[in-house]
């Protein structure tokens, strides 16, 4: 969706540059070159002072200081140089047009919960992990706390850093959430239940922005983790910016054998499990620090574990080894880890991409494939049922998505193969992802029932194909 102070930019620029073009209309703005000089000012100020520069709009900017020179030369230069300079800033504003169309300023769903949204950024240094790429010597993280909030003084934050974007992404700096930027934590209702994110592979702490939001809105403390060396790049406070490692993507067997993919895997997930261990270590000591701004916020009796693609294996893992974690939610991810030898004896709820699980026949297919990727999926169907059949669980299948569905990605571009999107509506696929993460959340850790988890109630969305398996956990 273009924003109206963009089209109203365009339209603008479209109509200076069919004047210039017009041989009859050149001698009309000679005379008025102070209005269009104004006008043309007036838009280059406001990008300035209001609307601040991204980088889809550079060309637009290009075009208006072009038209000012236009409008300068008129009977200065001849009518050829005049419809060249005139459809140049047609073309340059052309592109604008496009670039704004294919990457535009997105919005994200506000949140629907009784609480404002408040969001803070946080350094960690872990004492028992060594890592030379720093200073300290110690393994360093980004984590991003999205919490409910009843002050709406502070300013809302930005989807992303300056620091944390890339050239092409540099515009995330300019988009604004619905979290305002180190307001203080909400103590109506107590203490918050916790819920840690973990991103995908290469991904972002601020990718699932549209459920962290959401979560935090209904009372939920929610720490995202950049995992350093995996998160596409880390910026610290002190201007240190750590970009990911050279490591093969673990879905990548173009060069790589499926032993050398799930060895790259399990090592990645130990040092991710260890790290959710860590944040949790940390912000359990800041809850009974007096002068921390978490003091008495969190209950660390109710903590889960959420996470994308990766993140999700990480999540599993994490709530397999850390006690204090009491339930796990998996988006379309592969596991690895412990669960391939043993059920995770928690809540669990699996949400995937159409056509997964695999039928009968996909099954078959696959089983007799030498492809890695076919291994990959029936050695992860067989850790599926193994875990399901054992010890139950939640298993949830959104029609018309494909991987990205579950992240913010999807928003990113309404052409779909740029951002690896199904066909659904992106925002209806979030708001049926969040509703299914509220309430397994909801039902774990604060023992409510939740209708729509239960499998005798009707499925409120066509899109959805959901089962529970027998269940054998209960929320204390």
């Amino acid at each position: 969706m273009i924003r109206a102070a963009d089209i109203a930019l365009l339209a603008v620029l479209t109509i200076v540059s069919g004047l210039l073009a017009a041989p009859f209309m050149r001698s009309w703005i000679g005379h008025r070159r102070l209005l269009f000089y104004v006008l043309l000012g007036g838009i280059l100020l406001s990008q300035l002072l209001f609307r601040r520069f991204y980088w889809q709009v550079a060309p637009a900017d290009a075009a208006c200081l072009l038209l000012a020179l236009g409008c300068l030369l008129i009977g200065r230069i001849g009518a050829i140089h005049l419809s060249v300079i005139s459809a140049v800033a047609f073309v340059l504003t052309g592109m604008s047009l496009v670039c704004l169309i294919v990457l535009p300023l997105f919005r994200l769903p506000r949140p629907t919960g009784p609480y404002l949204v408040g969001t803070r950024n946080v350094r960690l240094i872990d004492p028992h992990q060594s890592d030379s790429s720093f200073p300290s010597g110690r393994r360093e993280l980004m984590v991003q706390v999205w919490y409910p909030t009843d002050s709406r003084l502070e300013p809302l934050g930005p989807y992303r850093r300056w620091a944390d974007t890339t050239v092409i992404s540099s515009y995330d700096a300019f988009l604004k959430t619905h979290s305002h930027l180190n307001a203080p934590v909400s103590l109506r209702g107590g203490a918050h239940p916790v819920l840690l994110f973990n991103p995908a592979w290469g991904g972002l702490r601020t990718q699932n922005t549209y459920q962290t939001e959401e979560l935090a809105s209904y009372g939920y403390i929610v720490i995202a983790i950049d995992h350093t060396h995996n998160s596409a790049r880390v910026a610290f406070p002190d201007g240190e910016l750590v970009k990911a490692s050279a490591v093969q993507s673990i879905d990548d067997f173009t060069n790589s054998t499926f032993d050398k993919q799930m060895a790259i895997a399990n090592q990645e997930l130990d040092t991710q499990a260890k790290d959710d261990s860590f944040v949790l270590d940390a912000f359990s000591a800041a809850n009974d620090t007096p002068d921390s701004p978490w003091f008495r916020t969190m209950d660390m009796r109710r903590v889960g574990v959420f996470g994308h693609s990766f993140g999700g294996a990480a999540s599993v893992e994490a709530c397999f080894r850390d006690s204090r974690i009491r339930a796990a939610l998996n988006m379309d991810g592969w596991m690895y880890g412990r669960i391939a030898r043993k059920p995770l004896q928690k809540p669990l709820f699996l949400m995937y991409e159409q056509g997964w699980p695999p039928d009968e026949k996909q099954l078959s297919i696959q089983t007799g494939s030498d492809s890695p990727t076919d291994r990959m999926n029936v050695w992860d169907y067989h850790n599926l049922q193994r875990t399901l059949s054992e010890y139950g669980g939640y298993v949830l299948t959104l029609f018309g998505t494909k991987h990205m569905n579950f992240s913010d990605r999807s928003l990113y571009s309404p052409i779909r193969r740029m951002t690896d999107s199904g066909g659904i509506d992106p925002n209806l696929a979030h708001r049926i992802i969040n509703r299914y993460t509220l309430a397994f959340f909801s039902h774990a850790l604060n023992g409510t029932y939740e209708p729509i988890l239960d499998q005798t109630s009707p499925v409120p969305y066509p899109q959805v194909h959901f089962s529970e398996w027998r269940v054998r956990f209960l929320a204390n």
